[in-house]
């Protein structure tokens, strides 16, 4: 059986996704891998569904786009788009939010596979650095991740901008936290902002996380008592130079680790078994 090293304790199920790979792979409590998918191409979002299906995005390989399957890798939805699609996020009613960077734009999928509705996306730049993460929250707003315009914009129902947040650069991943303040992932850091765009905490890879071989903070899980649950992903050369998943506390304390150079290069990102943003 395929093993982990884990450090620290109280490491959590979860599922991974290896953008080099492109493979699932889900760890029990002791890093053991229970289960392996292969993935339509390079993934770099993920969600096990409470139904056991996997939704991902994929670039590359059949297709830039989306795709839900089941545990057998039946396909349930696929979407396909000529954008790099760098992000997806499970609706009601089995719908899919897809972020379509080179069209600019947020699209919502049926179970069918289906474009029903788009949500046009503001931007300074185009092509590869439009976006990276796109959420919709609770109340129908919006929450997309610019790396090239340095921003997060809060979008309406209708793609109207209702906040911009300046950020570090080089940015991927953003959770809503149940104070309304944003936290993030970029490069070389995680933070958080609130409401007025005030960074008010942050962890760097030079002060706190030395000697982990940071590379690049791309997905990031919020738990719900508020610790973060992030992937150094190891792509541009650096596989088996770092460790790719740490866990972290509110406090700054790395809490553990998980790193599996031998069969996992690039995770690029995490679903902790049975939670979704913090909840």
């Amino acid at each position: 059986m395929k093993k982990a090293t884990v450090s620290g304790i109280g490491f959590k199920k979860m599922s991974i996704i290896d953008s080099a790979q492109n493979m699932i792979f889900t760890f029990n409590e002791e890093g053991e891998v229970v289960y392996e998918l292969k993935t339509a191409g390079a993934g770099f979002d993920l969600w096990h569904l409470p139904n056991g299906n996997f939704l991902y995005s994929h670039l590359y390989g059949i297709g830039h786009g989306i795709s839900v399957v089941t545990p057998g890798n039946e396909v349930v939805t696929r979407y396909l788009s000529k954008s790099e699609v760098f992000c997806c996020q499970p609706l009601s009613d089995g719908y899919v939010l897809v972020g379509e960077l080179t069209e600019e734009r947020i699209a919502i999928v049926s179970p069918s596979g289906k474009l029903e509705e788009v949500i046009p996306v503001k931007t300074g730049v185009h092509g590869h650095e439009v976006m990276r993460v796109a959420r919709q929250l609770s109340n129908g707003d919006y929450l997309v991740v610019q790396p090239g315009d340095k921003m997060i914009r809060r979008l309406g129902s209708k793609g109207e901008v209702l906040a911009e947040y300046n950020t570090r650069a080089d940015t991927f991943a953003v959770v809503e936290k149940k104070n309304g303040n944003l936290l993030y992932t970029a490069q070389t850091a995680v933070a958080e902002i609130d409401s007025d765009g005030r960074e008010v905490w942050s962890m760097t890879a030079e002060e706190d996380f030395k000697d982990m071989g940071i590379h690049w903070f791309t997905g990031m899980q919020l738990l719900p008592d508020d610790n973060i649950v992030l992937c150094n992903w190891l792509g541009h050369g650096r596989q088996g130079t770092g460790v790719p998943i740490i866990a972290v506390s509110p406090e700054k304390k790395i809490l553990w680790s998980l790193s599996a150079p031998d069969f996992t290069k690039e995770p690029a990102n995490i679903q902790i078994e049975g939670v979704f943003d913090g909840k």
